[in-house]
C-alpha cells in the first residue's frame, strides 16, 4: 500500500508481547515480508514521536491484524486494548460488507483458558463466538515439541492472501477508505480505565468518520 496523511500505512500489524517481539513476531515478520506484504512491529518504531500515536495510526489504517494471543498477553493492558479493537474494526468492516481484517493466534492457552480469562476480570476481552470462525482463529501449542511455528506462519500467510485474491475489489474500497480517513478511530486507545465504556456505533462509510471512544 501507499501512504496516507503523510504516514505509513502497513498491509498487517503484528500484536504481541515482548516476549515474542523478537522470535515469533519477527519471524512472521520476516515470512510476510518475503511475499511482498509491509508489516508493522512496535519494537521497530522510530523513537522520534509518541509511540502510541503511531500504533494507534498503524492499526486503524492496515489491512490485517494478526494478534499472537499468550498467557501473558492477557496479563498486559495495551496489548488486550490493541486485541479490543482490532477486534471493533473487524465488527466494523463486516458490517460494512468488506473482508476479514482480523486474525487472532491462541500461542500457548486453550479456547477454555481464554474463556477462562475473559470471565475472571478480562471483559474487554473479544467474546469467544466472535473469534471462532476456522479460516481466522488458530491453535498453537507452544510447548509441544510437535509444533512448527514457521509451518503456523505460512498457513496464516496463505489465509491471508486468499482472503486477499477473493476480496479484491473490497480490499481496494479498504484502501479508499483509508486514504479518506473514513475508519473506525482507535480514540483513547491506552486509556484502559475507561476504554470502550461509551463507544459509539459505526456509522455509513459515506458518512461522518466512526470514532471509538
Amino acid at each position: 500500500m501507499g501512504s496516507g496523511r503523510n504516514k505509513p500505512i502497513y498491509d498487517v500489524v503484528i500484536v504481541h508481547t515482548g516476549q515474542q517481539k523478537k522470535s515469533e513476531a519477527a519471524t512472521l515478520k520476516v515470512f510476510l515480508e518475503q511475499i511482498g506484504f509491509t508489516v508493522f512491529l512496535d519494537y521497530e518504531m522510530p523513537k522520534a514521536g509518541d509511540p502510541h500515536e503511531k500504533m494507534e495510526w498503524a492499526l486503524k489504517s492496515c489491512r490485517h491484524t494478526i494478534c499472537i494471543v499468550s498467557k501473558k498477553f492477557l496479563s498486559q493492558p495495551d496489548p488486550r486494548a490493541e486485541l479490543e479493537y482490532a477486534s471493533l474494526k473487524r465488527k466494523w468492516m463486516r458490517e460494512h460488507d468488506l473482508y476479514e481484517s482480523m486474525w487472532t493466534i491462541l500461542f500457548d492457552l486453550t479456547l477454555e483458558a481464554y474463556k477462562g480469562a475473559q470471565e475472571n476480570g478480562g471483559s474487554k476481552l473479544p467474546r469467544l463466538p466472535a473469534l471462532q470462525k476456522e479460516e481466522t482463529l488458530y491453535l498453537y501449542n507452544s510447548q509441544s515439541q510437535d509444533m512448527d511455528w514457521p509451518k503456523m506462519c505460512q498457513k496464516i500467510i496463505r489465509d491471508i492472501r486468499k482472503e486477499e485474491m477473493v476480496h479484491k475489489e473490497k480490499i481496494a474500497e479498504w484502501d479508499t477508505l483509508v486514504k479518506y480517513g473514513v475508519t473506525p478511530d482507535p480514540q483513547r486507545l491506552y486509556e484502559h480505565s475507561d476504554y470502550l465504556d461509551s463507544r459509539e456505533t459505526a456509522e455509513q462509510p459515506n458518512k461522518k468518520k466512526m470514532r471509538i471512544s
